[in-house]
Parts: structure tokens; C-alpha cells; sequence
């Protein structure tokens, strides 16, 4: 029978090697001195790795320009002074994928490179100008050190790297607006999204299910204390249901929203029931367009269309006897408009909004995204 491995090597932090740490540091301070351009790209690990703040350290005293991957969409201040949106390749914010693309030095901050966060491979920064600093390893000048935490390591850094006033490579952030439609047009993807939009604050919950919720999501203007929750490491979908009630569960003081696609729904819709169960007012958005409309967009095929339901109906069912869901359809702006009132007054039960959207009305960054992540994915296999 093996002994136990003791309780304390589990529960023990990682012990600071002080030689590789300064080497790291001295390495990454040689490349930010002699650059010119420098950008900052946040990645969805930041989090985890209780450098969020130090992140935002290390861009003041740099005075550099910030982008987040999409993944990590709310990781990083919208309203810091150097912040300049989303890159992600070609359907980057606007500007942003310029401004990384002319930086003679990219400082990557926790993240995740896989087909879906690099655009199918085009958008993978690589070179002798890319510090890569990951949650237990820093990668600069062909050289890596580990034996420090990412947080360690960006308070150090900050310490030493060049103070410089902030230019952000002299470039703005551009956040397009979506123009309000009248109210009695009929329901479209981006009237949606503005109105969903206007609701957040400080203390709201954003949970975007995978697909178009995506891109809504990533194009929306933060402000300062607004999460988002994204799942873009595998792709799979029907998460956000249950994820939405957990965070609700665990942070009853937020204001929680969902944005969740009709086929995602349709996997683990039941846990709308344990919202209805503890009383939690989670406002789900529910996009009825009849069909698995992300991957329409990258591989097309009748297996994409789905069996309609009466969403809005299906509250009444978990409903029973007791509870206190609502649910409501929505096929104009004007009738959006109206639910979301009758949804924020619903503090006793979650309210379901079936949002009727044509099934061809998603974002261009979808298609064009979608294109290229499955032109990458039908490549031949490569064996030697």
C-alpha cells in the first residue's frame, strides 16, 4: 500500500525561485526598453490567476494600449484609459487588430490559444517581440522562467519596466453604436443586443452561451464591476443554463442576465426549474431562430435545424403549483422593450424573454469568424 502524499504538498504555495524571477524580469524589461509601440493583449487566465489588478498596474506604468481576447471579455477595465476593445484577429474591434499588428512589442497576459480564440489559427502573436507571461511562466527572448506566479511577476515587472505617459498608440477606442429601432419594428439581433446593452451596471452578471451570445457579448461596452462569462476553451454548448444558476446561487447581490440560443437551451433547459425553486431573479434571453445558427455558419447541414418549442410556455411547467417564473415572448422592439420592465420587476422567479429573431439576422463577425475557424478545421490531418 503507497503512503499519502501529505496534506501540506497539496495545500503548500509555490516557493519563489528569486534567480529566475529577476532574470525574467530583467529579460522583459530589456524588450519593453527598447520598444517604441508597445500593446498589452489580456488573455481569459487572468482571472484564475489573481493578476487582474496588477495587470492594470503594469499598463499604467507603461502607458501602453490594452486589448482583451474575447474570452476574457470583463478581465480588464473598459473604462481604463488605455483600453482599446477586443482583438481577435479580423473581427477584432475596430482599430484594435492595427494597433497590434504595428506594436513592436506585445505583452501576452494569461492566455488561451486554441482554433476559436486565434480565428482558426490567423491570429496567433508569435516572434522575438512577444513577451508571453503565463499564470507559472514567462516566455521572452526565445527563454523560458518558471518558478513564480504570474501575479509575482507582474508586480516586479511594474517595478522596473519604462514609465512612460500613456499614448495608446495614439489611437482611440471605437465602440460603434447600435442605433435604436422604432417599436414597432420587428425584433432584430442588434436591437437586442442594444437593449440588453442598457441594462448592465457594476453589478451585473452577463452568462453568453456559446454561439451569436458570443459576439453580442463581446461587443457590448462594460462598465467598471460588469462580468462576463464565456466559455471558449471547448466550444460545447448548453452550459450557460446551469451556469447562470450557479451564479446567481453563489452571488445573490448581482444582477444576473443570460443570453442562451435555442438549440443550447434545449440541453439543459431544466435548470430553469432550481431557478424557480430558490426564488432567483436571473433574466434569461432566449433566442428563438429556430436552429443552431453558429455552426450554419461554419458547416452547414439538416442536422443544424431544430424542432421549435413554446419557450416562454415552458415556464409555466416548472412552475407547478408554487412558483413565481415568468415567461414572455418578444417580436418587436417595442414588446422587448416592455418584458425587460416586467423582468426586472419579477424579483420573486426568473423570467424567460423568447426573443423571435429571423434566422439569417446574426453578426457579420459570426459568419466571417465561422468561415474561418472551419476552413482551418477541414484541413487534411497531419501525419508524417
Amino acid at each position: 500500500m503507497c503512503a499519502s502524499w501529505p496534506v501540506s504538498s497539496l495545500l503548500a504555495e509555490l516557493r519563489v525561485d528569486d534567480v529566475s524571477l529577476k532574470a525574467a524580469v530583467e529579460a522583459s524589461r530589456a524588450l519593453l526598453e527598447k520598444s517604441q509601440r508597445v500593446t498589452m493583449i489580456v488573455g481569459s487566465k487572468v482571472r484564475a490567476a489573481h493578476a487582474q489588478t496588477q495587470t492594470e498596474h503594469l499598463a499604467d506604468k507603461l502607458g501602453c494600449a490594452v486589448t482583451i481576447m474575447a474570452a476574457a471579455k470583463s478581465f480588464f477595465p473598459e473604462d481604463h484609459k488605455g483600453f482599446r476593445g477586443l482583438y481577435w484577429g479580423d473581427v477584432s474591434s475596430p482599430g484594435a487588430q492595427e494597433l497590434v499588428e504595428k506594436s513592436d512589442a506585445l505583452i501576452c497576459v494569461a492566455p488561451v490559444f486554441n482554433d476559436y480564440s486565434t480565428v482558426g489559427w490567423t491570429a496567433w502573436p508569435k516572434g522575438d517581440n512577444v513577451l508571453l507571461a503565463e499564470p507559472n511562466r514567462v516566455t521572452v527572448g526565445g527563454k523560458t522562467y518558471e518558478g513564480f506566479t504570474l501575479r509575482e511577476f507582474l508586480e516586479e515587472l511594474a517595478k522596473k519596466a519604462p514609465s512612460r505617459p500613456l499614448t495608446a498608440q495614439e489611437s482611440k477606442k471605437h465602440t460603434p453604436v447600435i442605433e435604436a429601432y422604432k417599436a414597432d419594428a420587428r425584433l432584430t439581433n442588434d436591437e437586442m443586443t442594444r437593449q440588453i446593452n442598457a441594462m448592465l451596471t457594476s453589478d451585473t452578471t452577463l452568462v453568453a452561451e456559446t454561439g451569436d451570445s458570443w459576439f453580442n457579448a463581446t461587443r457590448m461596452d462594460l462598465p467598471r464591476g460588469a462580468r462576463v462569462e464565456l466559455e471558449m476553451q471547448w466550444g460545447h454548448i448548453g452550459w450557460s443554463v446551469p451556469s447562470a444558476f450557479g451564479n446567481a446561487m453563489g452571488s445573490q447581490e448581482r444582477q444576473h442576465i443570460l443570453m442562451v440560443g435555442d438549440g443550447s437551451f434545449q440541453l439543459t433547459a431544466q435548470e430553469m426549474a432550481q431557478m424557480v425553486r430558490y426564488k432567483l431573479p436571473v433574466i434569461i434571453f432566449l433566442v428563438n431562430n429556430r436552429g443552431y445558427v453558429i455552426e450554419i455558419a461554419i458547416h452547414d447541414g439538416p442536422y443544424n435545424y431544430i424542432k421549435n418549442w413554446d419557450y416562454a410556455g415552458l415556464m409555466e411547467v416548472f412552475n407547478a403549483e408554487d412558483g413565481h417564473g415568468l415567461g414572455l415572448k418578444a417580436t418587436t422592439a417595442g414588446e422587448l422593450e416592455e418584458a425587460i420592465k416586467k423582468a426586472k420587476a419579477n424579483r420573486e422567479g426568473p423570467t424567460i424573454i423568447e426573443c423571435q429573431i429571423e434566422r439569417s439576422d446574426c453578426t457579420k463577425t459570426l459568419v466571417e469568424w465561422g468561415k474561418k475557424v472551419a476552413a482551418a478545421n477541414s484541413r487534411k490531418p497531419q501525419v508524417s
